[in-house]
């Protein structure tokens, strides 16, 4: 009996696994827009109202959107937001994201393609109160989006805190496109 006589007979399970074929996959090399360059991109920190506010907790909204004068066509955007915080004169501040629990190195996270008119947006919450015994807490003036043509730097207000053993950290979330 031949692969395709022998599920013939299960229209269900050829759906199913007609189904697990379409997730994304890379382009082959030369068809993914090229990576997103800095001075294609803006960002900005939103506060989200006080949304992520509470019980010694922050958090907001990352903004990246193209600039007017470079909305020719489609970039990449690296999925995984990579995150500096500095000090007011552009110091790194020791604060460290957050990996999700599971599978390490984990998945291929395949990049956003950003549209000419498009922006995308990640979520990003750490501890704000002094929480921990002996904890540690830092005051970013920026927060810096590491790409993989540069970076780019916006003003930020927030304390971030965490125990002393591992330092602040904060969690973010997958860019995703914006409505």
């Amino acid at each position: 009996m031949t692969f395709a006589g022998r599920w013939k007979g299960a229209p269900i399970a050829t759906g199913l696994i007609g189904m697990s074929l379409l997730i994304p996959l890379p382009a082959a090399a030369g068809q993914s827009p090229p990576l997103c360059q800095a001075d294609q991109l803006t960002l900005r920190v939103d506060d989200g109202q006080g949304r992520f506010d509470g019980m010694s907790h922050s958090g907001v909204v990352l903004k990246v959107a193209r600039r007017r004068h470079h909305r020719r066509s489609t970039c990449s955007l690296q999925i995984r937001p990579e995150l500096e915080f500095q000090d007011a004169q552009f110091n790194p501040l020791a604060v460290s994201a957050r990996m999700p629990e599971g599978m390490h190195p984990g998945p291929v996270l395949i990049p956003v393609a950003l549209p000419a008119h498009a922006s995308a947006t990640s979520e990003v919450t750490w501890v704000s109160g002094d929480v921990f015994d002996n904890g540690i807490c830092v005051t970013p003036t920026f927060v810096l989006l590491r790409l993989g043509g540069g970076s780019i730097r916006a003003p930020f207000k927030g304390r971030i805190c965490g125990p002393q053993e591992t330092g602040p950290s904060y969690s973010a979330t997958l860019f995703t496109l914006a409505p």
